[in-house]
């Protein structure tokens, strides 16, 4: 055989590798139904990462436009930087910064509803007295209004009494990804808008435009942080937002405030903003590069963005014939690949140089040479990678810090293998924060928790969890850990976290299905919500004793869908009656947990079933387009309220949109009422 045929037979079958590994390598994402203290000033600063991820702050433009066009030309990115599109900023202005001295407000706030100690619900969250954007929110300081998002109106509703129930006002919005309330106004977010009206009348307080895509937000103690990102491109984008309250404010960020990950790619730019939601004013602001894909999670002290990297094929195989598989080139060729490494160059370009020093060293070999490589490399490669999963894919996680006044402090970075379910994945405890994920190949999947400390070092980690499974449902409580894999059985693993260094896995148990969700409902019992073969099941688990833990019983509803599997805030616990609320196949299911086990009360019959509150004795359900009021005594319906906006039901299930009335007419057919009118039904 030539040396030509050689080389050809090599690289074919190096592609044809590579081609079958990464069809084995796809995500295994869950079901998407979709971050040592630091400096806070200067130029050049370091903050602290661990195994070689970390952020460098910006001297200037030329940092941010290095960092972008290294990306664009490396496997990370699909798009590019486009003609030099980096965004540019009025260099040495500074960020906006709040009134220092000025006293931080104070709400209420939302908190869990298993610990809410009023007689009204409050929007499910995962941190007490952190508020998540949703639809709909009762009023946090008395508890006697809801107001509604439906899709492009906010809905001001009086609910008490509950059946005299009326809308008093409603305000236009671009359509909305949520609300949040806070003291006398109500915040709507969209894509690139933000608007404040005040309660008593609907009347505009606010608006900020977004020069930016919206994220993801928490609210704590009246301030509001945002998540933005803005893609590198023309035109060039000098600022992320404009606030117009009394006068219209320009807010932007200097070159100085960007931070630059190292390890991870530049795909788009973060804008952290800390907004006052009475007011509009921006308090500050933060910025940094990263890929596409983030989760966001909030502790009372941290603000977390998690951003997943995938890595080429070529990038894994280049690193592992640097790390693990020095024996299988020559000292030579291996020399030349380290010294490759080393060059200040583009990842694309590095692996375009190794592909030629691979290929001019390959074509001096002979049939049986390259056979055995291949088969050298094919193994080899495999074991690495099963070793170090964070070649193929990693999460790196941005940590900032926040004061009371919402002042933004980059503090640290961390990174850790695999990607994470969702934002119950991470959560900080004691200073630590705790990540649960699933790395590895489709078919080769394991899952672990990683402990990082408040340097975002690892501490430690407990692995192996489900091999062969991915991560379906999180939920961190104190010291201890729930995690919920699946593939064939749902085992639930109970963690041991009280020693950070040495995570341990107490207890595990094997039951049919799997969860999606877990609530703690107080005294060792965990409620979850899942699915079992094609039908939405609900279970209550003793996790008393962590190293056994046991399933106290289960429901399985003839359903298939729940918003509440996959969007938490569907999720309702009336602790004062040990009921859980669930819209299930559109409608709504009352269930009562009270003795440890499940038996269902009520099935309300509405249509599009989407949100439950409670209001001491009554029972609020928001449908598509109404609210209705029931009695929790007799389930008896007390008023409904037509909502304002949207584009009117969705239907799920089994629920039949409304037949309309048919009447002869004089041709002897049948008409369903003249064109253009609504359909009628009897409730």
């Amino acid at each position: 055989m030539t040396q030509s045929k050689i080389l050809e037979t090599l690289g074919v079958a190096v592609i044809i590798f590579i081609m079958l590994f990464s069809a084995g390598c796809a995500n295994p994402q869950g079901p998407v139904i979709q971050n040592g203290t630091g400096p806070t000033g200067g130029t050049g600063s370091n903050v602290s990462g661990t195994h070689g991820y970390g952020f460098v702050q910006a001297t200037g433009q030329a940092d941010v436009e290095k960092a972008f066009l290294q990306s664009s030309m490396s496997g990370y990115n699909y798009g590019g930087v486009s003609a030099g599109g980096i965004r540019t900023t009025a260099e040495g202005t500074g960020a906006v910064q709040g009134p220092t001295g000025a006293p931080a407000p104070t709400v209420p706030g939302a908190s869990d509803s298993s610990k809410s100690t009023s007689d009204y619900s409050l929007t499910n969250v995962q941190v007490a007295g952190i508020d998540e954007l949703d639809i709909v929110k009762t009023d946090s300081a008395t508890g006697q209004r809801i107001y509604a998002l439906d899709g492009n109106v906010v809905n001001f509703v009086d609910a008490q009494p509950a059946d005299a129930m009326k809308r008093y006002a409603t305000a236009d919005t671009q359509w909305s990804n949520g609300i949040y309330e806070y003291r006398d106004v109500v915040v709507a977010i969209s894509y690139n808008k933000v608007e404040a009206f005040y309660k008593d009348d609907g009347s505009e307080a606010w608006h900020a435009n977004l020069n930016a895509s919206y994220v993801d937000s928490r609210m704590a103690n009246g301030i509001i942080y945002l998540v933005l990102s803005e893609y590198p491109q023309m035109p060039y984008q000098p600022r992320p937002m404009e606030v117009c309250g009394g006068k219209c404010m320009p807010v932007s960020i200097d070159y100085s405030r960007i931070y630059i990950p190292t390890g991870i790619s530049s795909q788009v730019f973060y804008d952290v903003i800390s907004l006052d939601a009475k007011t509009g004013d921006v308090l500050d602001s933060q910025a940094f590069t990263g890929p596409y894909s983030t989760t966001l999670y909030m502790s009372p002290d941290n603000i977390y963005v998690a951003m997943l990297q995938t890595n080429s094929q070529d990038t894994a195989m280049f690193n592992y014939l640097l790390d693990g598989g020095k024996g299988l080139v020559p000292t030579a060729v291996y020399n030349k690949l380290t010294y490759l490494n080393g060059l200040d160059i583009s990842e694309q370009a590095k692996t375009v140089e190794f592909s030629i020093i691979i290929q001019n060293w390959a074509t001096g070999l002979q049939p049986e040479e390259s056979a055995n490589f291949f088969n050298e490399l094919q193994s080899g490669f495999k074991a690495y990678v099963k070793k170090n999963p964070e070649q193929l894919e990693y999460t790196g996680i941005a940590k900032l810090g926040y004061s009371e006044h919402g002042i933004l402090t980059m503090k640290a970075n961390g990174k850790v293998p695999g990607h994470l379910l969702n934002q119950f994945a991470m959560d900080e405890y004691d200073g630590n924060l705790r990540a649960a994920v699933t790395y590895g190949t489709w078919d080769d999947s394991e899952n672990g928790v990683i402990v990082l400390g408040s340097d975002m070092a690892e501490k430690g980690r407990v692995v192996g969890l489900g091999a062969g499974e991915r991560i379906y449902a999180v939920r961190f409580l104190g010291d201890e850990g729930y995690v919920v894999t699946y593939r064939q059985t749902d085992p639930l693993f109970v963690m041991d976290l009280s020693d950070p260094a040495n995570p341990r896995v107490a207890g595990e148990l094997k039951v049919p299905g799997f969860s999606t969700y877990l609530h703690p409902l107080g005294n060792g019992v965990l409620f979850g919500i899942g699915q079992d073969a094609q039908n939405v099941k609900v279970s209550l688990f003793d996790i008393s004793n962590p190293a056994k833990p046991k399933e106290l019983d289960t429901y399985i509803v003839n359903e298939y869908w729940s918003e509440a599997l996959y969007n938490h805030h569907a999720f309702l616990y009336y602790s004062a009656k040990d009921l859980v609320i669930l819209p299930i196949g559109g409608k709504d299911y009352v269930f009562s947990v009270a003795g440890n086990s499940i038996s269902l009360k009520k099935i309300i019959n509405e249509q599009n079933a989407q949100r439950n509150l409670y209001i001491g004795e009554d029972l609020y359900v928001m449908t598509g387009d109404e609210i209705v009021a029931y009695s929790f005594g007799d389930y008896q319906e007390l008023k409904r309220v037509k909502l304002e906006g949207g584009y009117g039901p969705v239907y799920y299930g089994d629920v039949i949109p409304p037949i309309p009335a048919v009447t002869p007419t004089a041709s002897g057919g049948s008409s369903a009422g003249s064109a253009g009118s609504a359909p009628s039904s009897t409730r």
